[in-house]
């Protein structure tokens, strides 16, 4: 096994204040994570987590 950079093992998650999280993107790579926090909304707020 060896160590991938581009392995699709991240996910994208939106944090509620009031509400629980929602996973929006899963199982992509950490430049399809970055892209679509890029492009979002920017009223609603993102965390990239390593699945």
């Amino acid at each position: 096994m060896g160590f991938f950079t581009d392995d699709r093992q991240y996910k994208v998650v939106e944090r509620h204040f009031l509400a629980p999280d929602r996973v929006v993107l899963n199982e992509v790579t950490m430049d399809e994570a970055k892209q679509f926090v890029r492009d979002a909304d920017s009223s609603h707020d993102y965390v990239i987590e390593h699945v």
